[in-house]
């Protein structure tokens, strides 16, 4: 099974139903967690990303399923943005030892870690800055591009 596939199968666990065909291809969202009604969870993922960043964005969805309360659409509100940092954290918590073993087998740019990872550039350098202000710094001699 893909990365994709067992985060399908987490959110399935979970009781959360996940939808690739509904955003459209210009949308800005890659996805979007909602809940209508007690018990009854839906994730919307953009199917016209990469593979790799559908997972990304699923993992980050699943986060907010498990740490946001309430609607955080709305990122004007500082308890939004707050909201959707801790749920992105959260997610990407489960991605440090992947990319802490891409380090120590030799990856030394963004490029080969997303390589080894597969996990896109972009999210990879994203990672690193939230992490290294979390105080926790996957490589030493490391910076983002």
């Amino acid at each position: 099974m893909t990365d994709y596939e067992i985060l399908e199968q987490i959110a399935y666990e979970k009781g959360i139903l996940v939808d690739r065909t509904i955003l459209k291809k210009h949308d800005a969202l890659g996805g979007l967690y909602i809940r209508f009604a007690p018990n009854q969870y839906m994730i919307l993922i953009n199917k016209h990303r990469t593979i790799a960043t559908q997972t990304i964005v699923l993992l980050e969805e699943i986060a907010h399923h498990d740490k946001t309360v309430g609607t955080i659409y709305n990122q004007s509100s500082v308890i939004n943005r707050k909201a959707e940092r801790q749920a992105r954290f959260y997610a990407y918590q489960s991605l440090i030892p992947n990319i802490k073993n891409a380090f120590n087998t030799g990856c030394n740019s963004l490029w080969e870690l997303s390589e080894q990872t597969d996990i896109p550039e972009n999210a990879l350098a994203d990672i690193i800055n939230v992490c290294d202000t979390k105080g926790i710094y996957l490589h030493p001699a490391f910076m983002a591009d």
